[in-house]
């Protein structure tokens, strides 16, 4: 998500502290203006005052519910324990949800429970009573004068003496589900409280206290926390509704209950302090507030807001028409990391009980938070303000993005995880939350943000324009919207795929600024075989200058956060420029001219830093790049280049072994003619690698007792000097050193940077310890395995001289 510096004025100082930190590390610094502005913000949500409560009760005759359970008849008000009785032989044990699974624990819920199939109601005077009663509690609870409220029946509940329900949050069984209703049948009892809590606001409903010769309506939030003590005498009845809010065909946004002036101006304020144009350095603006109720995936919709939430966002909407912004919805998952305290005696307790470590209820009043440590918010299922789902990529957004009016530690979460002390840092408290958030920016920076966002999305939006001749000026201001962003996104993005559609879009707007700032971010390796013949349409379109300006920036070091490497597979790449030689010359021309530099560069640094393992190690990876080239050479017919090559490995033995270059000559005979070998450096190769085994071969194998090692030692420290004389020496096998701890570890990472046949260890006595060289006898087997492999490929090469039929006068060697 792109950046947006969010000011909470209404968090508490350890909320604030966290701010300032993670704008410290973003580099970020709030300006004056910014913290009045988003104050403005806050205060004018503020105005905006919930219409009811959480929760509404109502009472009604119960005259008009003629109730009857099938098999057993119809009740009779108020309940008698007899009735009841015989009406508990036909319930079951009642279940409960938990996550996808619907699970039978007393522990958790005890109580009876009749199913709607089982329930009979007479319609006519009972649908009346509960449609006047459910307009009341929509007023009880805040909603919209144009909506209405649904109720669905679920089931007939029933307590007995010892029955329960533990503290709890019903699920949202149907689609547009705001609330639950609970209808407390009249019957004596004791007990059986009905305790609703959102946010730490409790209400207790007393059941037992209620009129007998009254039904009561209870409806409240279906995000609220609630409970049923346990029943001490009697029996506690109630029938339990499921309600579902119904928006009304009426616009209300344009019939505000408030002054939305305020909002407006804010809101204005904010996002006109700066102009995110091209050249602008800053992401684009949003605003993200935080819903004071959470929601579902199922339950997410502008329809079915609750209370205050419903009205702000009618203000936020109300403001977005205005002002010309996009305002979208989305679920926040949100994780805090507090610094608490708490009792010992509770500290302890945790520990002896593990099988409780992490149940988040039982926390309680026990942890009081201190501090906020860390925050961190993902935005996910989001919709349009026409409630239609959006393809939006899950979003993090940093903690300095958002605001609201009421902070995440006043809610329940809904998972919380403790850690007690560990040596000197205090006790810690992670806890997750699960909210919604009205999101808002401006029309013209919709693609930046989104872009921030999902970019990949972005790119494949736009390549899909590209199908069309009708877009040219709707991409050309896309993309121009995009380019202050453009550089860091293609900077850790280099991918075949995402280099193809740039080049598309590059050649589709036909503009040669737009175009050089779209490709400019890459590096060489964008030129590939398969970019290739987009590259001849750029240059067909731009021109030759307008493609080597591109390359030179693609090669230029300052633009890049690593130095340019060689091309890959460059042979493939000049196969496909060189479809017409003469129009394509100058791309080819810099190519290999960009190639040959590159791996001298490379040889240079290789023998710069790299010890001979890695040199070696890396043999077979410099011969293929040296095939690579002289394949492009061959392409294009420039002998010079590959003559100005062969003479350089010629000059660098120590990088281009000669029994590795055998595989080079392989390769030249059998892709050149007789002409062209000599023109293209074979001979000359040839010549070079024959004269290397011979003269290594007419040395002959190791004697058995020379143990003489002659290696490149690059320090000429004094204890390297007398290592190499011991290395050196033809009759010294072993040598006890007493050297310090760092000499000797001097000493074994030069024996271990050779990758020669000597072992090294210390013996541990004395003062100092002693270095123990040993010469193995892998010397004499590794020097006979090299001696029988150059001895098979000279003779590979001496057939190829016999073959030739001027091949003493060719080479000037006697076979």
């Amino acid at each position: 998500m792109a950046s947006a510096i969010i000011m909470i004025l209404s968090a508490s100082k350890n909320q604030i502290k966290l701010i300032q930190n993670e704008s410290a590390r973003s580099g970020r610094h709030y300006t004056t203006i910014e913290r009045r502005t988003m104050k403005d913000i806050i205060t004018a949500l503020k105005e905006i005052k919930d219409q009811g409560s959480f929760c509404g009760k109502r009472t009604t005759s119960f005259d008009d519910l003629q109730l009857e359970i099938k098999e057993l008849g119809p009740l009779k008000f108020p309940l008698s324990d007899r009735s009841v009785k015989s009406l508990i032989k036909h319930a079951k044990p009642a279940k409960f949800g938990w996550r996808e699974a619907t699970i039978l624990d007393k522990t958790v819920r005890n109580a009876w429970e009749i199913p709607k199939s089982r329930i009979k109601i007479e319609a006519n005077n009972w649908n009346n009573t509960l449609k006047s009663t459910l307009a009341h509690l929509k007023t009880d609870l805040g909603l919209p004068e144009s909506a209405e409220l649904k109720a669905s029946l679920h089931n007939l509940l029933i307590y007995e003496p010892g029955q329960f329900f533990s503290p709890h949050q019903d699920s949202e069984k149907l689609d547009g589900m705001v609330a639950t209703l609970v209808v407390i049948l009249p019957s004596k009892h004791k007990g059986g409280s009905l305790i609703i809590d959102h946010q730490d606001v409790k209400k207790t409903f007393q059941t037992s206290r209620f009129p007998l010769n009254k039904l009561t309506f209870i409806a409240f939030y279906a995000d609220c926390h609630h409970e049923v003590k346990a029943i001490k005498e009697g029996y506690r009845l109630a029938l339990t509704y499921n309600l579902v809010l119904k928006k009304s065909t009426q616009v209300e946004i344009n019939q505000p209950r408030f002054s939305n002036d305020n909002l407006i101006q804010s809101l204005q304020a904010y996002f006109a302090e700066e102009d995110n144009s091209v050249n602008h350095d800053k992401d684009p603006k949003n605003l993200i507030y935080l819903l004071d109720h959470s929601y579902s995936q199922k339950g997410l919709s502008w329809n079915h807001l609750k209370n205050g939430d419903h009205f702000r966002a009618e203000a936020l909407k109300k403001a977005a028409n205005t002002l010309d912004l996009e305002i979208h919805m989305a679920l926040a998952d949100i994780q805090e990391t507090w610094n608490c305290d708490v009792s010992y005696d509770y500290y302890r307790y945790r520990y002896k009980d593990k099988s409780c470590y992490d149940r988040n209820e039982e926390e309680g009043d026990n942890i009081e938070l201190t501090e906020l440590l860390d925050s961190n918010t993902i935005l996910q299922y989001w919709i349009d303000s026409e409630n239609e789902s959006l393809s939006y990529k899950d979003c993090h957004v940093p903690y300095d993005q958002i605001c609201w009016t009421k902070a995440s530690n006043e809610f329940e979460p809904f998972d919380s995880q403790f850690e007690g002390w560990m040596g000197n840092y205090g006790n810690t408290t992670d806890r997750w939350y699960h909210r919604a958030a009205i999101i808002l920016w401006r029309k013209k920076d919709h693609f930046p943000i989104l872009f921030g966002m999902d970019p990949w999305s972005i790119i494949d939006k736009l390549l899909k324009l590209t199908k069309t001749k009708s877009h040219e000026v709707q991409l050309h201001q896309v993309l121009s919207s995009l380019l202050p962003y453009w550089a860091e996104f293609l900077r850790g993005n280099n991918e075949s795929t995402l280099i193809s559609a740039v080049l598309k879009l590059a050649l589709y707007i036909n503009d040669s600024q737009l175009a050089l700032a779209l490709v400019t971010g890459f590096d060489i390796h964008a030129l590939t075989s398969r970019s290739a013949k987009l590259f001849l349409s750029l240059q067909d379109l731009y021109d030759t200058s307008w493609c080597l300006n591109v390359l030179n920036e693609w090669a230029n070091e300052d633009n890049s956060l690593s130095n340019p490497e060689k091309c890959k597979n460059i042979s493939e790449t000049i196969r496909r420029l060189s479809e017409n030689k003469n129009k394509n010359k100058a791309l080819t021309d810099w190519l290999l001219a960009y190639q040959l530099k590159k791996i001298q560069d490379h040889d240079a640094s290789c023998k710069e830093y790299s010890s001979p393992v890695q040199i070696l190690k890396d043999t077979s990876e410099r011969i293929h790049d040296l095939i690579d080239f002289l394949k492009a050479c061959i392409t294009l017919d420039h002998d010079s280049n590959s003559l100005q090559l062969i003479k350089y490995i010629i000059g660098n033995i120590e990088l281009y072994p000669a029994t590795n270059l055998i595989e080079v000559i392989h390769y030249l005979k059998d892709n050149l003619n007789n002409h062209d070998l000599k023109k293209f450096g074979y001979q000359k190769l040839f010549s070079h690698v024959f004269v290397v085994l011979k003269t290594e071969l007419d040395q002959g194998l190791r004697k058995p007792n020379d143990w003489s090692l002659k290696v490149p030692l690059s320090c000429s420290c004094q204890d390297c000097i007398i290592l190499n004389e011991f290395l050196q020496s033809n009759v010294e096998r072993i040598k006890i050193w007493p050297l310090a701890t760092g000499r000797r570890a001097h000493l074994h990472q030069k024996i271990d940077d050779l990758g020669i046949p000597v072992t090294h260890h210390t013996e541990r006595t004395g003062s100092p310890y002693k270095l123990i060289l040993t010469k193995t006898d892998d010397l004499h087997h590794h020097a006979k395995f090299r001696f029988e492999k150059l001895l098979k490929e000279f003779t590979i090469l001496t057939n190829k001289i016999n073959d030739h039929p001027n091949r003493h006068k060719k080479y000037g060697l006697c076979t």
